[in-house]
C-alpha cells in the first residue's frame, strides 16, 4: 500500500480535522468564560469579607508549599570535609599555667570556627581535595545526602525542640487535610 491517500480519505481527514478544531475552539471559549466568573466570584468574596484576592487564591490552591532539597554540589561537599576537618580536630590542653589550662582547638579557642571564606581558600590550596578521583568524588556527595538525611531524620537535642518538630508538623498536617477537605465536594 502506498503513502498516498486517496480523495475520499483526503476529504475524510479534512472534515474530522474541521470538527476537532471547532470542538477545540469551544472547549477553550468554555474555559475562558469558567476562569472569568471564578474571577469576578472570588474578587466579589474578596470585597466582601475585606480580604484581597491573593489570599483567597492561596487558601484555594490545593498545592504544596514544599521544595525538594537541591542535590549537593561539589564544591560544598569539599568545604564540608574541610570544615569537619579543621572545625573538629583534636583537642589539646596545654598545661602552661600562663594560659590557666584552658583547652585549645588546634591554636584556636573553644568555639572559634573557621569562616566560609577561609574554609574555601582552604580547598583551593589543599592539592589533595583538588585531586580527587570520581570515587572519592562520590563519596563526598553521599557524606553530604547522609549528614541531611541523618539531621532530618534524627533524634533532637532536647524535648523542646522535638516539641517544636511535633507542633509544625502537626499544624502543615492539618493545613493539608483542610485544603484537601475544602476542594472536596461533599454530597
Amino acid at each position: 500500500m502506498s503513502g498516498k491517500l486517496s480523495n475520499a480519505q483526503k476529504a475524510s481527514k479534512a472534515i474530522r480535522q474541521a470538527k476537532e478544531k471547532a470542538e477545540d475552539l469551544r472547549f477553550k471559549i468554555a474555559l475562558d468564560n469558567l476562569l472569568v466568573r471564578q474571577q469576578e466570584e472570588r474578587d466579589e468574596l474578596a470585597v466582601t469579607y475585606s480580604v484581597k484576592p491573593e489570599f483567597i487564591d492561596r487558601l484555594r490552591s490545593t498545592s504544596s508549599h514544599y521544595k525538594d532539597k537541591r542535590v549537593p554540589s561539589l564544591s560544598n561537599a569539599k568545604i564540608r570535609a574541610k570544615a569537619l576537618e579543621v572545625n573538629t580536630g583534636t583537642w589539646l590542653r596545654f598545661l602552661s599555667t600562663h594560659i590557666n589550662g584552658r583547652l585549645i582547638l588546634l591554636g584556636r579557642e573553644i568555639g572559634h570556627r573557621v569562616k566560609r571564606s577561609e574554609l574555601q581558600l582552604m580547598v583551593n590550596n589543599d592539592e589533595s581535595l583538588q585531586n580527587l578521583t570520581p570515587e572519592q568524588n562520590e563519596a563526598l556527595l553521599a557524606s553530604v545526602l547522609e549528614h541531611r538525611t541523618i539531621k532530618k531524620t534524627g533524634a533532637r537535642l532536647s524535648n523542646q525542640s522535638a516539641s517544636l518538630d511535633f507542633r509544625k508538623t502537626i499544624s502543615n498536617l492539618s493545613v493539608e487535610v483542610c485544603d484537601l477537605s475544602s476542594t472536596m465536594q461533599m454530597p
